[in-house]
């Protein structure tokens, strides 16, 4: 029986589909293959603690046998301290399932303010079995004192003496089988595996979102039902994760401050005199936008008897949702005319949360300023494309709003302002050609003076609260301002505090802090002792005079505004040498070596980026970023540039290319695996060296 030409159509659907399965399984050339499965084992060792511990479980045993014996030189004792078994600490349950004669107790280092647990034994005669692993790890390591005993250990009949006494304190490791390389070869084979496996799910994971690119060829939405799906989404979200119980939530930075003023002005019956205190008591360099959401949140929760909190996190909800659902959306869209895909949003959402999901609920201000700034050059570039006034009052009031939760957008608002200003009078002059996003094609002259005016009126209407904050505190200005005496000291400014740190070492500051010798010796070697705080003046004079150390600073601090380790806002622990922070790393270096890859091809760049898009996030990166380079940062004063290379550069500029042959085409070209690979393993290499743990 033939098949119908629908039927033929669509089997022939199917196995185009079905050869476009293969093809991404196949990788291509040998040569992508080698550098896919290269990739695919440095993402393997980044599970090393899981692979050493699974080495551990699976390789064959041993038992030694201890037995305490006397010293045979100077004995003052007889105890043994067993405090490491294989390398790795003791547990409870190992030391109960041991073979004991004797006396032998258990101590944890949490009962005892020990570094470790240990395994205790003290009468001569005593024997305890403890299973070990037939490999060059395999065995135990030993604390040795002035009462330390003598001990025999037998494994398979070999009896060897120990002695264990020690005056001034000693530690030995007795490990029978260090010759041995057997778990070398089987951590190998682990790793090689590991690869494929990862390899594979890569592949699958490239061929998923083929599949959708096959199927969905259109984006399809409304950018504020797209906001109102993110909103309850994220906010359920929150409230079920506060709910189950935040690491760390609300005990991070200054969060509490935040939470506990704006309690202070929630208060039911509180008095103006009572209002005025506090508004005196703000640091003066902290905008009052800063509390504006937490005063709200408890001024209603006081006053309808639900917990603030729940209605706190209506703000971080919606914050989200504008920004990921219309902000960043939109300007893609202007630029190249069309709107990226859902799941690319749902990527630039997922990959920035990977860094940032303290953001979903944090006190501080940070994601606000973020997404008020960037707002307000959205509606920037909708003046010029539209010369509606409604725009104007938006952008001028956004950039304000901003200046109220983070002034280290100042220098960037200032910037952008000014890049207005320069491109309306080159509007003027016809210096722009007509096909560029910024001419002003709707805006005759008096256009622009109403828009100047209406963003005036609007920029400076929201500093108002601001200005009456800083005339109760004594001072007469727009902003949230800095001082001597500000924080901390009463010599030198914030500001001056912060680069006076930076030289005495400190490349960044929280979460965890990051020293460096060479940085520290800039500060030295112009003279400068460390007992006295520095100048500004001091602090460029110093820099100065060791221009090429300088350089070299500029470059580490470059490098260590986007190398981050935990997720912000919910950190509960240090960073330490352990799986998830090498994964973590990882993940971040790669959205890093893909954003340069895009920059750094002149042939992509052309291709994914316009130049007035490549104008537009240089100048909006300028402004914060810049100015971090020359003092002590943190992670969140960086939350911008996160944003672009994760959610724009990588989600939308790079992940959009897999609609389009020709952007595939020069992609597999230009050696990306090889040069993804590779920077990948020098970020680490670099890393490792800033880092000391």
């Amino acid at each position: 029986m033939k098949k119908k030409a629908n039927e033929k159509g669509k089997a022939s659907v199917r196995e185009t589909k079905w050869e476009n399965f293969r093809n991404v399984l196949k990788g291509g050339s040998k040569k992508n293959i080698v550098w896919r499965m290269l990739f695919s084992l440095l993402m393997s060792t980044c599970f090393f603690t899981y692979v050493n511990a699974f080495i551990n479980k699976t390789m064959p045993r041993d038992e030694l046998v201890v037995t305490i014996n006397e010293p045979s030189v100077n004995p003052q004792g007889s105890e043994v301290w067993i405090y490491l078994i294989d390398n790795t600490e003791i547990s409870k349950e190992q030391f109960d399932a041991m073979e004991k004669t004797g006396g032998w107790e258990f101590r944890s280092r949490e009962e005892w303010n020990y570094g470790n647990n240990v395994i205790l034994g003290k009468n001569k005669g005593s024997s305890i079995t403890i299973p070990i692993v037939r490999a060059s790890n395999g065995g135990i390591s030993v604390w040795c004192r002035a009462s330390s005993g003598g001990i025999d250990t037998d494994v398979n009949g070999e009896v060897k003496h120990y002695d264990l006494f020690s005056e001034e304190g000693a530690y030995i490791q007795i490990m029978p089988f260090e010759d041995s390389f057997i778990s070398v070869l089987v951590t190998i084979v682990v790793y090689l595996i590991l690869a494929f496996f990862v390899m594979i799910l890569l592949l699958l994971m490239l061929s998923f979102f083929q599949y959708i690119c096959d199927n969905y060829k259109e984006p399809q939405y409304e950018y504020w039902t797209l906001v109102l799906v993110l909103f309850i989404g994220t906010y359920l979200f929150d409230v079920i994760w506060y709910r189950i119980g935040i690491v760390n939530f609300n005990a991070f930075g200054d969060q509490q401050h935040y939470w506990g003023k704006g309690g202070v002005f929630a208060q039911i019956g509180i008095t103006g005199e009572t209002i005025i205190e506090e508004l005196k008591s703000i640091p003066c360099f902290r905008g009052y936008g800063n509390y504006l959401p937490s005063f709200i949140a408890q001024y209603i929760g006081n006053r309808v008897h639900v917990d603030a909190y729940i209605v706190y996190f209506l703000f971080p909800s919606l914050t989200n949702a504008v920004l990921f659902g219309y902000i960043l959306p939109r300007i893609y869209e202007i630029f190249h005319g069309k709107k990226v895909f859902k799941w690319q949003i749902l990527m630039a959402l997922c990959g920035f949360m990977f860094l940032y999901k303290g953001q979903l609920v944090g006190i501080l201000g940070d994601f606000y300023g973020l997404t008020l700034y960037l707002a307000g050059t959205l509606y920037a570039i909708l003046i010029f494309r539209t010369g509606k006034r409604r725009y104007a009052l938006t952008s001028g009031g956004c950039f304000s709003l901003c200046l109220t939760i983070r002034t280290s957008y100042l220098i960037g608002v200032v910037l952008l302002i000014l890049v207005m200003l320069i491109l309306v009078a080159l509007n003027f002059m016809g210096k722009l050609q007509e096909n560029n996003i910024y001419m002003m094609n709707k805006m005759p002259g008096k256009g622009v003076a109403g828009i100047a005016i209406a963003f005036m009126i609007s920029f400076l209407c929201v500093c108002i609260p601001q200005v009456y904050i800083n005339e109760l505190q004594g001072h007469r200005g727009l902003f949230a301002y800095d001082k001597d005496g500000a924080f901390g000291t009463q010599s030198t400014t914030l500001l001056e505090q912060s680069t006076d740190s930076a030289l005495r070492g400190y490349v960044i500051g929280t979460p965890y802090w990051l020293y460096d010798k060479q940085i520290h010796s800039i500060r030295q070697e112009a003279g400068y002792r460390d007992d006295k705080e520095m100048t500004m003046a001091q602090c460029f004079d110093a820099y100065a005079k060791s221009p090429v150390d300088t350089l070299a600073t500029i470059l580490k601090r470059a490098f260590a505004l986007v190398d981050t380790k935990t997720n912000m806002l919910l950190v509960d622990e240090g960073w330490y040498v352990h799986t998830k922070y090498y994964l973590f790393s990882t993940i971040n270096y790669i959205f890093i070596s893909i954003a340069l890859f895009t920059f750094l091809n002149k042939q992509l760049r052309q291709l994914l980026y316009k130049k007035e898009e490549v104008f537009f996030w240089g100048t909006v990166l300028l402004g914060p970023v810049a100015p971090l380079l020359a003092a002590r940062m943190e992670w969140r004063e960086a939350i911008v540039g996160y944003l672009f290379y994760i959610g724009y550069a990588f989600a939308f500029c790079f992940a959009g290319s897999i609609y389009d042959e020709e952007k595939k085409r020069v992609i597999r070209e230009s050696n990306f695996l090889p040069f993804l690979t590779c920077t990948v393993l020098i970020f680490h290499t670099v890393s490792l060296t800033m880092y000391h743990y």
